[in-house]
């Protein structure tokens, strides 16, 4: 009886590594229906869809492309050619863009939307992107007739 249960026990993690592997892998097979985990008195948390996917694929560009504009591996120039190839990539990015940032061109909102995600990524460090953040202002009050927000 005892090996029995000892054999059960042993067994039990492996079963259970191997059902979640099996629902892992239904889950990034693509398949339409995605599962929702719903529990009594709690939130309910949906997967994302792919449309939600490819919106956190175009946001993540735009971070990264700020994040090496901010290291100094890209120039201001080369962050508005990749944020510009991500908002031509989808007609919803071009119309949130138009909706939600300042500027009189999709050039000047352009400009403006990677200053404001620049101060969002200076706030990780001020110290070391306080002179960076500066020169970013300054070159982009150059591009554009708009006022560059400020907060």
């Amino acid at each position: 009886m005892t090996s029995a249960l000892r054999a059960a026990l042993c067994a039990a993690p492996t079963i259970i590594v191997l059902a979640g592997s099996a629902w892992i892998a239904q889950v990034a097979d693509g398949k339409p229906e995605r599962p929702s985990i719903s529990m009594p008195d709690q939130e309910t948390v949906n997967w994302p869809s792919p449309e939600d996917e490819e919106r956190i694929h175009r946001l993540a560009i735009k971070q990264e492309a700020v994040a090496d504009l901010m290291n100094g591996v890209l120039t201001l120039e080369e962050t508005i050619a990749r944020f510009r190839d991500v908002i031509d990539s989808s007609p919803e990015c071009l119309h949130n863009l138009r909706q939600t940032v300042p500027g009189d061109t999709d050039d000047e909102r352009i400009v403006n939307q990677i200053v404001l995600f620049a101060r969002v990524h200076a706030t990780t460090n001020p110290r070391l992107y306080g002179s960076t953040m500066a020169r970013l202002n300054q070159e982009a009050r150059s591009m554009t007739a708009a006022t560059v927000p400020t907060h």
